[in-house]
């Protein structure tokens, strides 16, 4: 009960105190600090534009495999945990197992998400480089439940 009701009051805040398109962006070496993202965190900047109502949110999975993707292994329809990250020709598929704040990454539709780098591509780079079949990834950044992007802003492969 206590868990919807919060899920409640942050969306109806979001709804509140939405930032008009274009003002709120992330600053990459300040993720942990939710409040250099304006109210709630209602957009996030990919380094050439700012992403209109994405959040930022942090996920932990194990990557599944690179490259490849959810139509390769036969899991369009049924993705269940099972989402993929591609950037132009390059894909990879992450089972995600945990997701904070939940509700946003809740309101996630698509299990195919394409990336954007942000203004420091490195995260990026990192994750399209060293994700290997079996590691487990955390990666921070924002998402635009939306549009199906994601901006990796910081990423941790194990």
């Amino acid at each position: 009960m206590l868990t919807q009701l919060s899920r409640v009051m942050m969306t109806l805040g979001c709804l509140l105190f939405a930032v008009p398109a274009g003002e709120a962006q992330v600053d990459p070496g300040a993720v942990g600090n939710l409040g250099t993202l304006g109210p709630l965190g209602l957009g996030v900047s990919s380094g050439r534009e700012t992403i209109p109502g994405a959040v930022l949110v942090k996920i932990t999975g194990e990557v599944q495999c690179r490259p490849c993707t959810l139509e390769e292994l036969g899991l369009e329809d049924t993705p269940g945990d099972l989402y993929q990250f591609s950037q132009d020709t390059n894909h990879l598929v992450i089972k995600v197992t945990k997701a904070t704040p939940d509700f946003t990454w809740d309101m996630v539709e698509r299990h195919k998400l394409f990336l954007t780098p942000g203004e420091d591509p490195t995260p990026l780079h990192r994750l399209l480089s060293e994700s290997k079949p079996g590691r487990r990834i955390q990666i921070t950044g924002g998402v635009a439940p939306e549009e199906g992007r994601f901006v990796p802003l910081q990423v941790t492969v194990d």
